[in-house]
């Protein structure tokens, strides 16, 4: 186990729209970890700028389920400063922290929030598709506009520590109305006969993807080995 931040009230998720690509995956499982810290979850998508209206929308099809389910959804660039008044507003009077992959632009962001901070940022690696780490040590900042945030040190690979496999359903608020009508009270929704989560996830009730998000992270945690 590794303790990124304690005792915040918003853990914002940047992604990168491109360079590098988005990975649902990963903030499929950050949100989990947020529910269970007892944060309240913000995807903030970055870099939107260098997407083309096709690429544009393509991304917003795979982010339509996250705002189905309630989390706040923030499209932002540093370079045109889209959303970043929103950002600025759904940070405001509220301790907070960013994190997710290296290269995504957290401490951008954080410098186009407030150009006083001045931090360090860097670029992708163009062979590996991976960012590059600026930010070494997770820190408090106060930024104008009565925010208070904590720029974190970008990932690589983020697991689920010491989650059950029997208590993921309960993370995927999703399921929660569909679940009493399951067969069985303790389905698990990968494999049991008359399972309403599965036949809503095939039937386009719930977002098909968010589901085979389940299953992925199901098998990681019933297969310690699985990647």
């Amino acid at each position: 186990e590794r303790v990124t931040v304690a005792n915040i009230d918003i853990v914002c998720v940047v992604a990168a729209a491109k360079d590098p690509p988005l990975r649902p995956g990963l903030i499929d499982r950050y949100l989990i970890a947020i529910q269970r810290g007892g944060a309240e979850a913000l995807l903030a998508v970055n870099k939107v700028d260098l997407l083309s209206e096709e690429e544009r929308g393509a991304m917003m099809e795979i982010l339509d389920p996250y705002g189905a389910m309630g989390l706040k959804v923030v499209l932002c660039s540093t370079e045109t400063s889209e959303g970043l008044d929103d950002l600025r507003a759904a940070l405001s009077g509220a301790i907070s922290a960013v994190v997710g992959h290296s290269g995504v632009g957290k401490s951008s962001l954080i410098n186009a929030l407030d150009p006083t901070q001045d931090l360090d940022t860097g670029e992708t690696n163009q062979f590996i598709g991976r960012g590059r780490h600026t930010t070494t040590q997770s820190r408090l900042l106060r930024l104008d506009g009565d925010i208070q945030i904590i720029d974190t040190p970008g990932i690589r690979s983020f697991g689920m520590f010491q989650l059950k496999p029997e208590a993921l359903r309960w993370y995927f608020p999703e399921f929660e109305d569909l679940s009493p009508q399951c067969q069985f009270s303790d389905c698990g929704h990968d494999h049991e006969p008359n399972c309403a989560v599965r036949d809503a996830a095939e039937g386009g009730g719930i977002a098909k993807a968010r589901f085979d998000a389940y299953l992925r992270i199901l098998e990681s945690l019933d297969n310690p080995s699985y990647s």
